[in-house]
């Protein structure tokens, strides 16, 4: 096998030109994880990870500009040509406590070395003629579209039990279904989550965000029980909300959920969705003005104008103009479908904004009729304006820009330029004070 892998030609060219150094120093020496799954995908090799038979010290010596970036576990980073290669040796790994600190054995095969990963899609090894050791059935997996633990899926999640939110993560990027056995095991053993660290799952989390298939992620965390263990307190709200989530909602509403869920304190309290009405609109004003100063800086919801989310939530506008210019604007972040009022617990339409199959002919004929779909289909340049008129900008402008959509889609005025130009004056006047 050449160096050119699949188009990503740099990457794998200094993989084999490390494997063939270390081999012909007369180590053991394989591309291993998951640049061999993706690669026999057919998808894009991002990094490609090094096992080999040498120990560190070895390694060091064959490779000078080396370094040791993990010496507890035999990894030492390569550099190569700009990019960065992790040379692990082979290894072995025993878990003697709970607490997930292994001790680590060297000097072991290339088939203990495999034994010891988390799921048989990750447990194959690649050599530069193109030769795949594959001793736990990886690739016929991969065909079948099924993510199955190495051996004991019991004892792979007892070892470390973030592997439980890595097969979610695994199951959400290739579509595929988790093996019955290993999903037995990570429902029986959910509980044994609390002992990861936040930072971790969140860093598990965060690369399901990176990748397609976030809903089918959020549907599982789901189902296995996962988020129940992670944030008791959101259990409610994912019983009322999940059902309703489509798995194909677009990625920033799937990633404003899943922080909504994990963050600290959680999202929406206990019992909130059995709240009355007028009840449960001031409390969702109330936690929608703590998310909106983080939530409108993060892409790609920036720049959105957030207080009409805040007006709508509160019921302090008209009802069809607040809920179809809001929809408009999610419509710029690819969000719509998340504000579409879904009934619930006997309240009609005057539940809060989930997703209702169904609707969205109308909704669509509806946005499509407005006169100012977004702020930047208003016929008035609001910076122009206020320097024609001495206006110091600040953040008022936001409130100008603001009254001047809702009135023209709420058609007490035509969108034509004098109309907003008069409007805005009057505005400006009671504004910039």
């Amino acid at each position: 096998m050449t160096g050119n892998g699949g188009g990503e030609g740099h990457i794998w060219e200094g993989a084999w030109r490390i494997v063939g150094r270390l081999r012909a120093a007369g180590f053991a020496a394989y591309v291993v994880g998951g640049a061999v799954r993706d690669r026999i995908l057919g998808l894009p090799v991002e990094e490609a990870d090094i096992a080999t038979a040498a120990t560190p010290s070895e390694v060091l010596a064959l490779f000078p500009e080396a370094v040791p970036t993990g010496a507890a576990y035999g990894t030492v980073t390569v550099p190569w040509e700009g990019k960065a290669y992790e040379v692990t040796t082979f290894r072995r790994e025993v878990y003697p406590t709970a607490d997930r600190h292994p001790v680590v054995a060297f000097g072991t095969s290339l088939g203990e070395d495999l034994a010891r990963r988390d799921f048989t899609i990750n447990a194959m090894a690649l050599g530069p003629e193109g030769e795949i050791v594959d001793p736990f059935g990886g690739r016929e997996d991969l065909r079948r579209g099924v993510v199955r633990a190495v051996g004991d899926a019991a004892e792979r999640f007892r070892e470390d039990p973030l592997r439980m939110v890595r097969a979610v993560r695994f199951a959400a990027r290739f579509a595929f279904v988790i093996e019955e056995k290993t999903w037995e095991a990570l429902v029986a053993l959910r509980l044994e989550l609390v002992r990861v660290a936040r930072e971790r799952i969140l860093a598990e989390v965060d690369k399901l965000f990176r990748r397609e298939g976030i809903g089918r992620g959020l549907a599982l965390f789901d189902a296995a029980g996962l988020l129940a263990v992670v944030r008791p307190k959101c259990r409610p709200v994912a019983e009322a909300l999940f059902p309703r989530l489509s798995p194909e909602l677009p990625r920033a509403v799937l990633v404003w959920t899943w922080e909504r869920f994990l963050a600290d304190p959680p999202g929406y309290p206990e019992g909130f969705f059995r709240l009355p009405w007028p009840r449960r609109l001031r409390r969702a004003a109330a936690i929608l003005d703590a998310d909106l100063a983080e939530l409108s800086a993060s892409p790609p919801l920036a720049g959105l104008p957030w207080p009409l989310v805040r007006a709508w939530a509160e019921g302090d506008e008209d009802r069809a103009t607040a809920l179809f210019s809001l929809l408009s604007l999610f419509r710029e972040a690819g969000a719509e479908d998340f504000l579409v009022p879904a009934p619930r617990d006997g309240v009609g339409e005057d539940s809060l904004p989930i997703v209702l199959p169904g609707r969205w002919a109308d909704v669509r004929t509806r946005l499509a009729s407005l006169p100012v779909p977004t702020y930047r289909d208003l016929p008035l340049d609001v910076g122009d304006f206020l320097a024609r008129h001495g206006f110091r900008p600040g953040p008022w402008v936001r409130k100008l820009r603001e009254a001047l959509y809702r009135s023209v889609n709420a058609g007490l005025f035509p969108p034509d330029p004098a109309a907003l130009e008069a409007e805005a004056l009057r505005l400006a006047a009671r504004l910039e004070r």
